[in-house]
């Protein structure tokens, strides 16, 4: 029994520390869901982008 506990303990502990990169970012903790609000800001960042270029344009001739 106690034998069976250690494994799974072993392997809990395997599961909850990612392994470490050589060079660059550490990868986030956790899964990082990408939620629906990111979509809203990034629909909203090109309408108003959009809408600087038109009226940029617009008095530009």
């Amino acid at each position: 029994m106690s034998n069976i506990l250690s494994l799974s303990l072993t392997v809990l502990v395997q599961q909850a520390t990612p392994p470490v990169p050589k060079m660059g970012i550490p990868p986030p903790v956790g899964d990082v869901p990408l939620d629906g609000n990111i979509w809203f800001l990034i629909a909203s960042a090109i309408l108003i982008g959009a809408v600087a270029v038109y009226r940029s344009r617009r008095r530009a001739l």
